[in-house]
């Protein structure tokens, strides 16, 4: 059953009060891992609900926004319970929450003595992943960043690219290139979001560089994508790939099952190697939709307009300007002729 904003809304504010109640402080990705990544109760809300219902919550004083140092130094964000005699059990489980979320963003962003284990572990397993199908030639056999790609030096490296032969009746077509970046991001990806434009708009300078030659379809990796952002996939012409999974590097295991079991992080795994849901995505569903993602993709990169909003996206660094901007896109893209609904 689909509810209106409103009540997503509500639903929303009466699961985080019941959280509160029960774990008296929260962290954020919490929040979402345990209302949007999985059915509670039978019905996952969408984050943008939840942080709506939050907003209200905290701005009404249901719930404190709580900003406190780690002993690592690294200041990190709780949402604490306002509910009556409850002040120690609000302490000590703030004080848990933050040992534990500092560990999560210590994998996840780095110290000043070691590098995040996040993002090259989410690169090595989709190298893994693209090197077992067997169905590319990718610019760098080996993995590692690509800097220059079609003849073109990139404005920051793709995280992978290669090349796509489509085969139809047995008859091979014309090579695809696949630009490829990857966020291993606890954040659900939105139009509205950065990241995919870090990807459309190399892919439309590479379109610029080719001068429309060659075959063009981006592929965007991501742990999950608002199905706003699938739609936007399919109208511009670009490959999601959602891998409902978080991959973390080689971490101790027993503090890896805590982060897991009390942040609600049940998709953070150490894996090694090749993924299945990747390989799928990329063996079976890319080569039934790569020459028209392809097509869709020639049309969009070819728009003036539509590579600056890309390149505008991509460089805003507030919400509020990437939203302003997004507005004037999709203005745009429906003169061009799009369905929009992103």
């Amino acid at each position: 059953m689909r509810r209106s904003e409103a009540e997503y809304v509500s639903l929303a504010r009466q699961r985080l009060l019941a959280l509160a109640h029960e774990h008296h402080a929260l962290t954020h990705v919490e929040i979402q891992a345990r209302i949007s990544d999985v059915p509670w109760k039978g019905e996952a809300i969408d984050p943008h609900h939840v942080t709506r219902a939050l907003r209200q919550l905290t701005d009404n004083g249901d719930l404190l926004v709580d900003h406190a140092p780690t002993r690592g130094g690294r200041d990190v964000q709780l949402f604490l319970s306002t509910a009556p005699r409850t002040k120690t059990a609000v302490e000590k489980a703030a004080r848990r929450k933050r040992l534990l979320l500092s560990r999560y963003l210590g994998w996840a962003q780095g110290t000043p003595s070691r590098p995040g284990l996040i993002g090259p572990a989410a690169e090595q397993v989709f190298h893994a992943s693209i090197v077992s199908t067997g169905a590319f030639t990718l610019a760098r056999p080996e993995g590692g960043d690509v800097k220059s790609f079609l003849g073109l030096a990139l404005p920051g490296p793709l995280d992978s690219a290669g090349f796509f032969l489509p085969v139809a009746n047995g008859i091979p077509g014309r090579a695809i290139a696949v630009p490829i970046e990857i966020k291993n991001l606890r954040d659900w990806i939105y139009p509205a979001n950065a990241e995919p434009y870090q990807l459309l708009d190399k892919a439309a300078r590479l379109h610029v560089k080719v001068d429309g030659q060659v075959p063009i379809a981006p592929v965007f990796v991501c742990r999950r994508a608002h199905y706003t952002t699938f739609l936007m996939a399919k109208q511009f012409g670009f490959f999601v790939i959602e891998t409902k999974r978080q991959f973390i590097g080689d971490v101790d295991e027993d503090k890896l099952n805590e982060v897991r079991a009390e942040l609600w992080l049940t998709d953070l795994i150490n894996h090694q190697g090749a993924d299945e849901k990747i390989v799928r995505a990329l063996a079976t569903t890319f080569p039934k939709q790569a020459q028209v993602t392809a097509e869709r993709w020639a049309v969009t990169a070819e728009d003036p307009d539509m590579r600056d909003y890309f390149a505008r996206m991509r460089n805003a660094t507030s919400a509020p300007r990437r939203s302003r901007i997004l507005e004037k896109a999709r203005e745009h893209a429906s003169s061009m002729g799009f369905d929009g609904g992103w």
